[in-house]
């Protein structure tokens, strides 16, 4: 994944502590990668998503979509959407939930966790939840704060992918330094739509790195 790629060596899994890896079985990393991209695709070609709908409901069906991928290829890993990030239910509300993660099984250990967006570049209000509801979230440790690695996905209904990148590392540039914004990924699996952060999550003295997939549904 280019000069800032985080070697395996390093952390045995990116996406969760040496003893999870262990268990998760034949999935890595880039297996549940390439199983939420096929999912896309699949999403994608159906052309039953429209500007109309809300992130809720595209990430609900992108979920189905992931679920069949995953059972195709034997991943042993299932995703799971809106999870809880705390175990414990607040006295008001509903808990706060992560829009979908992956886990093995009846395992109650997440494994992999992504956020979903709609980002659209002329709407500025969406580029700054991108990154303040999205990013931050992972950096400050309310998302994967036990993992090395989370993913966003972006839905972009009527934007193109590099207006939406300029946008958000203009922010993230702004928030975090140039060192933190967004670079395409050299492991694609034939999708343009892939980039990659890292970021020092200075308060657990480690790298972090940030998978975000631009999933375009305009055409």
């Amino acid at each position: 994944m280019g000069g800032n790629f985080i070697p395996k060596s390093r952390y045995a899994s990116l996406g969760s502590p040496k003893e999870i890896a262990s268990e998760i079985g034949p999935c890595n990393d880039l297996q549940l990668l390439k199983t939420v991209i096929l999912a896309y695709k699949t999403l994608h070609d159906e052309k039953i998503v429209d500007r109309s709908w809300p992130e809720d409901k595209i990430t609900r069906e992108l979920c189905v979509r992931i679920h069949i991928h995953s059972v195709k290829n034997g991943t042993g890993a299932i995703p799971v959407h809106q999870y809880p990030i705390f175990p414990k239910v607040p006295k008001k509300g509903r808990p706060p939930t992560i829009d979908f993660v992956f886990r093995r099984g009846y395992e109650e250990l997440s494994y992999l966790a992504f956020e979903c967006k709609i980002v659209d570049d002329k709407e500025d209000h969406s580029i700054q939840e991108y990154v303040n509801e999205g990013i931050m979230r992972f950096l400050s440790g309310k998302y994967s704060r036990n993992e090395k690695l989370g993913g966003m996905v972006a839905y972009l209904i009527n934007s193109e992918i590099a207006e939406c990148v300029r946008k958000i590392n203009e922010l993230v540039e702004n928030k975090l330094g140039k060192t933190d914004c967004l670079s395409k990924a050299s492991i694609t699996f034939n999708f343009d739509g892939v980039y990659q952060s890292i970021h020092n999550r200075a308060i657990f003295l480690d790298l972090f790195l940030l998978y975000h997939i631009f999933m375009t549904f305009n055409d």
